[in-house]
């Protein structure tokens, strides 16, 4: 046979496949998708275990909780309460069990079942800036939400630059909502 005949371009179409099965491989088991999560259960899950008492969460009715930190654009995130890089796992571990990830964290443990967790968090990896959500519309977070481009009163003494410069505490530990 030839040089770079059929048997050479069938060997590099296999193998372009096997690239891109491991590649596609990759990004489901690190990117967005929940093993096991199913999106439409997770909408029902978030709402019966209250979710929207404490998070503002887009699409669904009545999330409009000021207490724990929105969860706009949720699959552009890196961090999960500062900590924990955004991967399906962590999160289906921080809905389970977040005082396990940072005691005396004010998010309570619910009782999530680990199937619960894994379809909240396929819920919540649909919201994003990037890609079409399952809502009918993306929502629209105004500036003035998270207060940007100006000071506010501290209710303790803290220091900025101590914590974010000197100890080099990533922003994103206390400031979760900002991309």
């Amino acid at each position: 046979m030839p040089r770079g005949g059929p048997t050479c371009a069938a060997a590099r179409s296999l193998a372009a496949i096997l690239c891109l099965s491991l590649l596609l491989a990759c990004v489901e088991s690190t990117g967005t998708r929940v093993v096991g999560g199913d999106p439409s259960r997770g909408r029902d899950a978030i709402e019966r275990y209250g979710c929207p008492a404490c998070h503002t969460i887009p699409g669904i009715p009545d999330a409009d909780g000021v207490v724990g930190p929105p969860l706009f654009f949720w699959a552009d995130r890196v961090y999960i309460a500062g900590l924990l890089h955004n991967e399906p796992e962590n999160l289906v571990r921080w809905i389970q069990d977040p005082q396990s990830v940072l005691p005396g964290v004010a998010m309570p443990d619910m009782g999530v079942t680990d199937e619960d967790a894994r379809d909240i968090a396929a819920y919540l990896y649909t919201l994003s800036k990037t890609r079409r959500s399952l809502q009918a519309r993306e929502p629209t977070v105004p500036r003035e939400f998270f207060g940007a481009g100006r000071g506010e009163d501290q209710p303790v003494p803290f220091s900025h630059a101590w914590h974010a410069g000197d100890l080099a505490v990533d922003c994103r530990y206390c400031h979760t909502s900002v991309e």
